[in-house]
């Protein structure tokens, strides 16, 4: 047999703390350990390319200082010469050997000059000798006054010593002032270094500290989840302990504290609810009004504690009775109710009636002794007899009275020359 209140309501979808936190906070350490990995990157790159254009510069003036004061007259008149006698010059012997003691054991793969007009004087590659590279942007910026730095990767790379593999490069380009002064730049020397080595110790300092800030991060993580996973716990708890302490509520506001039953108020929105589906729907049901015979007597010839366990004994019969589908309460002191909501016919209705009657007529052990009391039934049907909630609750309870008239331990459907009201 169903027992259930209109009013029963699943309960709200619970916060998952600890999910959204495992969540949020994972997203949070990738975030870190991805912005970190990026900025180290980022920062470690341009202080590379900052201190090896520096390095150049540095090595430019070297070269400026020590070089350029014996071979100076190759910048003068180059306009005036062709590709040829630019790369047949005699003196570029002297400077190349100049040049290349000077570089010896240092990382420069590559150093070329250029006249202010983008002419390629020298390069280490000697077939470079004599290009013209005045819309470089390097070239430019340098012969602005400034140092231009690049970083750059090539598969390839023909040095002073040969081609070189999957090199990583700093290539600057630095102004050379002949007369010292910031306003004259007379030429541009453009020198490759060789930062490959430098890169890869930089990228595993990098996964180093990397490393560490994630394992840093991981116990840190681990321990908030630890934390976290404790909160959830003591919240569900709470949780779980409010929503029994509801449920009991909404149980003993629709249920019968005695026999368990659900309680006038289930009973009133179920018929309601019932009554509301046959008129949309057109289908049917039956309501049985049933009231306890003699209880009255019973109560007080052996108690209030009898009594009781009179109204359990009998709602355990009513129970075993009905069919599973059908729906009992309990709506006052020794009155019953039942719905029974799939549609049954009068023979079944009268053959219910009679088991119910039948079984409630049979003695109740009370301990001290045996009771015997019975019970009356009164049959109303919906839409037939009623097409209101208490309309048809009337109609069922004068079908009792009407039973009782006929003498106790009876039932009796509802007619409409039936009294609506106890009868004196």
């Amino acid at each position: 047999m169903t027992i259930a209140s209109a009013h029963d309501a699943p309960p709200a979808p619970r916060f998952r703390l600890m999910r959204h936190f495992a969540l949020v906070s994972l997203a949070g350490v990738l975030a870190v350990v991805a912005s970190l990995h990026w900025s180290w990157g980022e920062l470690t790159a341009s202080q590379l390319t900052s201190h090896e254009g520096r390095a150049n510069a540095d090595l430019t003036r070297i070269i400026v200082n020590t070089v350029l004061e014996h071979h100076g007259d190759l910048l003068d008149g180059t306009q005036q010469r062709s590709v040829a006698q630019l790369r047949n010059d005699p003196r570029l012997a002297h400077l190349s050997a100049d040049i290349r003691r000077l570089v010896s054991g240092l990382p420069v793969l590559k150093v070329k000059l250029y006249d202010r007009f983008g002419w390629t004087l020298y390069s280490t590659d000697a077939r470079q000798i004599g290009e013209n590279r005045r819309e470089n942007p390097g070239f430019q910026a340098a012969l602005a006054g400034e140092v231009f730095n690049l970083q750059l990767h090539r598969e390839h790379f023909e040095s002073h010593e040969g081609v070189v593999s999957d090199r990583d490069l700093i290539a600057s380009y630095i102004p050379i002032r002949r007369d010292g002064t910031d306003n004259s730049v007379s030429a541009v020397a453009e020198v490759y270094s060789d930062v490959t080595d430098l890169l890869q110790r930089q990228s595993r300092a990098q996964w180093q500290v990397l490393a560490v800030v994630l394992a840093v991060l991981t116990g840190l993580y681990a321990f908030l989840l630890w934390v976290v996973s404790r909160a959830d716990r003591v919240i569900r708890d709470q949780a779980s302990e409010q929503e029994r302490h509801e449920a009991a509520m909404r149980h003993q506001a629709f249920h019968d504290m005695l026999t368990g039953l659900p309680n006038r108020a289930a009973f009133t929105a179920w018929l309601s609810r019932l009554v509301e589906r046959t008129l949309h729907e057109g289908s049917g049901f039956a309501l049985l009004f049933i009231d306890i015979d003699r209880f009255k007597a019973v109560n007080d010839r052996l108690g209030h504690e009898a009594g009781d366990q009179l109204l359990r004994e009998a709602a355990a019969r009513l129970r075993g009775v009905l069919r599973s589908e059908d729906l009992l309460f309990r709506i006052g002191g020794d009155e019953f109710t039942a719905i029974l909501p799939v549609g049954i016919g009068h023979d079944e209705l009268d053959g219910l009636a009679h088991r119910i009657t039948a079984a409630m007529a049979k003695p109740f052990d009370l301990g001290s002794e045996a009771a015997m009391i019975g019970a009356t039934v009164g049959i109303a049907r919906c839409p037939q007899d009623g097409d209101a909630a208490d309309v048809l609750l009337r109609r069922a309870d004068a079908a009792m009275y009407q039973a009782k008239l006929a003498g106790r331990g009876q039932h009796a459907f509802f007619r409409t020359d039936a009294p609506l009201v106890q009868p004196d």
